[in-house]
């Protein structure tokens, strides 16, 4: 995973470890806890070790950047599809460190960072994003239903100084594991939906879809439809009700 990702909503994924520990009902079916143990690596958990990552894949990011501002458009990097940016483990903590010069370094790039631990990052973000916050970093939360979102949503807040919209944040419905009312969507500036997919997939309910496109359409967020689960197989960008919706954030270069 890397360059090119083929994550639908991002054009690369940057992995600062390998690594995480279940915290609720979307870790179930983990895709990235099943890669790694087919891999070999025993890196889930509380007590595990964390795989940490070679000096030439950090150097990735900055040939990203040049190539992005050599065509004149931001590229997104998700940061991290193997572990989760704001778990508190000592080895997140060492690779945090090394992650913030290289955001600060590639303004062409806009970053990811999507975690399912939002309570976590006031603490751990360099002290000057909390009076302001870089343009080309994108928070994000998963949220695989009301509970989660709700607990996820106030977790985001409580990492900002000001309201929820100060950073911004965008929410990755995924997996969608029930109904969610989004509460207006105030202070989110994208979602993502997608249903799971693998062995022992928990259903998608298209009403559930409708209902996030319907209230992302009425709040003017743009909407993304990632993947549905259709006769037994993962169908990215899907169509709903006569199209695809594959809306992206605004670039704040």
């Amino acid at each position: 995973m890397g360059e090119n990702s083929k994550i639908e909503w991002t054009d690369h994924t940057f992995n600062i470890a390998w690594g995480c520990e279940r915290v609720s009902p979307a870790c179930d079916h983990c895709y990235a806890e099943a890669w790694a143990k087919r891999a070999g690596l025993a890196v889930w958990g509380p007590d595990a070790p964390r795989r940490v990552m070679s000096a030439e894949h950090w150097k990735a990011p900055l040939k990203w950047n040049a190539a992005a501002q050599k065509a004149g458009k931001v590229a997104r990097v998700f940061c991290s599809s193997m572990a989760d940016v704001f778990e508190d483990h000592s080895t997140l903590a060492e690779q945090r460190a090394r992650l913030w010069p290289i955001v600060a370094a590639t303004p062409w790039l806009q970053w990811l960072l999507l975690t399912k631990r939002p309570e976590n990052v006031r603490q751990m973000v360099p002290p000057a994003w909390l009076a302001s916050w870089p343009a080309n970093v994108l928070p994000g939360f998963t949220a695989e239903n009301q509970e989660w979102f709700d607990r996820r949503r106030e977790g985001a807040r409580l990492a900002c100084t000001g309201p929820l919209s100060s950073p911004r944040w965008f929410v990755s419905y995924e997996p969608a594991l029930g109904p969610i009312d989004f509460r207006g969507l105030g202070g989110i500036e994208w979602l993502i939906v997608g249903g799971e997919s693998g062995g022992g997939a928990r259903p998608m309910m298209l009403s559930w879809v409708r209902s996030a496109r319907d209230q992302a359409v009425a709040a003017g967020v743009p909407f993304f439809l990632k993947q549905k689960v259709e006769g037994g197989k993962k169908v990215s960008l899907p169509m709903l009700d006569g199209r695809q919706w594959a809306e992206m954030p605004v670039d704040r270069k």
